[in-house]
C-alpha cells in the first residue's frame, strides 16, 4: 500500500510541475494551451485547449490509483525522485532502471501536451465540415471536394494518427504489451527528433523554409483534385502506420517490434508517406516559382530535400536505438530490407 501511495503522490507532483511549466514558464506552451477552438458547424461549441487538458489530467489522476494497485510497480516519477534524493544527499550512482525512468518522464513531459493540443485542433477542423449548404450552391463535385471536403478529411486522417500517439504517451500497461523497453539514450537521437516538433521546428522552418500545404490550391480544378487526392492517400497511409503501432506509438522508444500492416513492406512507412504528402503539397508553389525565377525553384527544392534528409536521419537514429538490444529488430531488418521504398531503398 505504501508503494501505491508514494507512486501516486510522486506522479501527482510530476503532473503539477508539468502544468506549472506549461502555464507559467513556457510562453509557447502557454499560448498553445490558451488557444480557443471552435467545434461543429459555425462554432457551435467553443472551448480552450487548456480546459480540455485539465480534464484529461483530472481523469488521468483519478485512474492512477487503480493502475498502481493493479500493477504494483513503482511509478517512474517515484523512481526519479528517489534517484534525485539519494544522489543529492548520498552521492549514489543511478542503477540501469533509473535513467530509463527519467527519459520516459522527459518524453511524456515534452510530447503529452503537444499531442493533446494537436488532437483537439484536428478534431475541431474535422467537426467544421458542413456539406448541405454547399450542395445547394450547385457546385460541381470537383469543386465541392476541393473547397469543402478535402481539408476536413485531412484533419480526420491526421486525427487518427495523433490519437494513437496521444494514447501511446499517456498509457502503458502490461495488458497492452506496450511497456517501455528503452528510450533512446543518445543526444543526437533526441535532437534530430524534437527539432521536427514545436517550438523547435519553427526555427528550422525559418532556416530552410516551408513551402508545402496540406490543402494545395492550383488554377485548374481537376488538377487540384488530383493533387488533393494524392495528398489525402499519402497521409492516409502515414496514419495507417500509426494505427498499426497502436498503443506502442511514441517517438524515441523501443516498446516492441511491429511487423504487420504497412510495416510488412517497408521499415519506415510513416516517414515515406509524410514526406510524399509534403512534396505533393509543394507542387503548386514549385510550379509558380518556375514562372518567376530559378532561385525560387532551387530554394523550394532545397527546402524539401532538407526536410526529407531530416526524416531520413530520424530513421537512421531510430534503427541505431532499436539495434542496441536483442529485441528482434535485426531479424525484422532481414525480413524487410527496405527502409523507405519497397524494392528500392
Amino acid at each position: 500500500m505504501q508503494v501505491i501511495i508514494r507512486s501516486y503522490l510522486a506522479t501527482l507532483l510530476f503532473l503539477g510541475l508539468g502544468l506549472t511549466f506549461y502555464t507559467q514558464i513556457s510562453p509557447w506552451h502557454s499560448a498553445a494551451l490558451n488557444r480557443m477552438l471552435e467545434f461543429g458547424s459555425h462554432g457551435a461549441l467553443v472551448g480552450s485547449v487548456f480546459n480540455a487538458y485539465i480534464w484529461i489530467v483530472l481523469v488521468y489522476a483519478a485512474l492512477l490509483p487503480f493502475y498502481y494497485a493493479q500493477t504494483k510497480v513503482e511509478s517512474k516519477a517515484l523512481i526519479v525522485l528517489q534517484l534525485a534524493w539519494r544522489f543529492t544527499f548520498f552521492g549514489r550512482s543511478p542503477t540501469a532502471e533509473e535513467p530509463l525512468a527519467f527519459r520516459i518522464l522527459l518524453l511524456k513531459f515534452f510530447f503529452a501536451p503537444l499531442m493533446v493540443s494537436w488532437l483537439l485542433q484536428h478534431l475541431a477542423g474535422f467537426s467544421d465540415m458542413t456539406l448541405f449548404p454547399h450542395v445547394r450552391e450547385n457546385l460541381s463535385w470537383i469543386d465541392l471536394y476541393n473547397q469543402h471536403i478535402h481539408a476536413p478529411l485531412i484533419h480526420l486522417v491526421i486525427f487518427a494518427d495523433v490519437l494513437c500517439f496521444t494514447l501511446g504517451y499517456l498509457i502503458d500497461h502490461p495488458r497492452l504489451k506496450n511497456g517501455f523497453v528503452s528510450v533512446d539514450p543518445t543526444l543526437s537521437g533526441w535532437l534530430i527528433c524534437i527539432i521536427c516538433y514545436p517550438p523547435f521546428n519553427q526555427g528550422l522552418k525559418a532556416f530552410i523554409g516551408w513551402y508545402s500545404s496540406d490543402t494545395p490550391v492550383v488554377g485548374d480544378a481537376y488538377l487540384q483534385f488530383a493533387i488533393n487526392i494524392a495528398v489525402l492517400l499519402s497521409f492516409s497511409i502515414y496514419s495507417a502506420a500509426s494505427v498499426n503501432l497502436g498503443f506502442k506509438a511514441s517517438n524515441l522508444t523501443n516498446r516492441g517490434i511491429v511487423t504487420h500492416g504497412v510495416y510488412r513492406w517497408m521499415r519506415h512507412p510513416a516517414y515515406t508517406f509524410k514526406n510524399l504528402a509534403w512534396w505533393l503539397g509543394a507542387m503548386p508553389a514549385l510550379w509558380t516559382a518556375c514562372g518567376r525565377s530559378a532561385f525560387e525553384v532551387i530554394a523550394i527544392l532545397l527546402s524539401l530535400c532538407g526536410w526529407t534528409a531530416i526524416y531520413a536521419a530520424r530513421a537512421l537514429t531510430e534503427e541505431r536505438h532499436l539495434l542496441m538490444s536483442d529485441n528482434g529488430y535485426r531479424q525484422y531488418m532481414q525480413k524487410v530490407p527496405c527502409r523507405f521504398i519497397p524494392g528500392v531503398i
